[in-house]
């Protein structure tokens, strides 16, 4: 193959290739001599390293003129730099804001319902106060005193101008914060009035100890004289009234589980579990229904053979016997269903009196599916209420 077939089948698939340059991707990237580069200068018989197909930033000599880490045995002096770091605030959507200012809000109303009905009064005005200043789109500022280890809150507004600055201060205590406020003040002095009586009396004291026989009668006539001490009212403790809020519910606020029997609820109000462990101790006892709950297939021999032996709520329509369809064999599937034929063609009959319901009104318990005479339970007329109960399912959840 001569030079030029050799040149024309490196500029192939629209690349056109020189010595020098090439317009394939490898070459407008990277900057560095391409297998077509090398390929025509191999034809022309040209050398195929040349330190002009490369770029500078290939060379050592430009890595090392522009690398700032060099190997000196001097430190340079350290510069130590500060560097401060913005946390950002994540912003609070308007549920998220609401959830926790109804938790302060509710310690509040707590703390305001525990105190005596005069300091309440005090309290639900300084937050009405406080509720108006808002609503009218003033800021609101608390600010509390403590004279003789009383404390006291006085509210000053600020009203906000329409650049969102806060303006001028405005006093908005209403008349229960000033009254409040002089409360505050007369108790302050009263206590210091107080004070000084005590350290009278103590003073009296001393020189009574001193001079028994000389100050007996000074001692009498002030003893004699009513103290202040006697005019001080302690309030009341408040009983809490309610009911726990925690009774029904777990450490972490979730609700207790509690174990239920089917005694416990209505028939129709049963979970699909209970139903069916219901229906199978129907129709084989509690113990072999227990078992089929937990996996065992039952038998032919399992299933009660004397249709007057099986509860008669069987037959209620409330009751779906397909349910337990899958906890028998074919053969004692056939058996139950022969059994409850026979059990269906029976009359009705009083649970108690075991005479037939058509003689007397009759009522039927939702728990047990069973039906009374009126007269047998000591029921006048019909309940008028959505569900009954006989007594015998009234003593079995007593006593469980």
């Amino acid at each position: 193959m001569t030079a030029t077939e050799k040149i024309n089948s490196a500029i192939t698939d629209g690349k056109i290739c020189t010595t020098e340059d090439c317009s394939c991707a490898f070459r407008k990237s990277m900057l560095l001599p391409c297998r077509h580069i090398f390929v025509v200068r191999t034809a022309s018989n040209m050398p195929k390293y040349d330190k002009g197909l490369c770029a500078e930033r290939w060379f050592l000599d430009t890595y090392v003129a522009n690398i700032q880490l060099r190997k000196s045995d001097m430190c340079s002096d350290v510069e130590h730099v500060q560097v401060s770091t913005h946390s950002n605030e994540k912003k609070l959507s308007a549920h998220q804001k609401f959830k926790k200012a109804a938790g302060v809000a509710s310690k509040l109303a707590s703390m305001a319902s525990e105190c005596s009905t005069e300091m309440f009064k005090e309290r639900l005005a300084l937050l009405e106060t406080i509720l108006d200043h808002w609503r009218n789109g003033s800021k609101v500022h608390v600010t509390a005193h403590e004279p003789a280890h009383h404390l006291t809150a006085a509210v000053a507004a600020e009203s906000a101008n329409s650049e969102g600055f806060p303006g001028s201060v405005v006093d908005v205590q209403s008349n229960a914060d000033q009254n409040l406020l002089c409360r505050a003040s007369e108790e302050a002095k009263h206590h210091q009035e107080l004070s000084e009586a005590s350290t009278k009396v103590s003073e009296h004291s001393s020189s009574q100890h001193c001079n028994r026989q000389d100050e007996a009668s000074t001692d009498e006539n002030s003893l004699s004289q009513p103290s202040d001490l006697q005019n001080i009212k302690v309030p009341v403790a408040m009983r809490k009234c309610g009911r726990p809020k925690g009774h029904v519910l777990t450490v972490i606020g979730l609700p207790k589980k509690r174990k239920r029997t089917a005694s416990l609820g209505p028939f129709s109000e049963l979970t699909m579990r209970e139903k069916k462990l219901a229906m199978l101790s129907w129709l084989v006892g509690k113990r072999q229904a227990s078992d089929a709950i937990k996996g065992k297939l039952l038998d032919e021999e399992s299933v009660e053979a004397r249709p007057e032996d099986i509860h008669d709520g069987i037959r209620d329509e409330m009751v779906d016997i397909n349910l337990v369809r899958r906890f028998f064999t074919d053969d004692a599937w056939k058996a139950v269903q022969m059994v409850l034929s026979v059990k269906k063609d029976e009359e009705w009959k009083c649970t108690k009196c075991k005479t037939k319901l058509d003689d007397h009104d009759a009522v039927l318990c939702d728990w047990c599916l069973l039906w009374y005479h009126l007269p047998c339970v000591g029921v006048k007329q019909k309940p008028k209420t959505k569900l009954w109960k006989c007594g015998s399912c009234t003593t079995t959840a007593t006593a469980q």
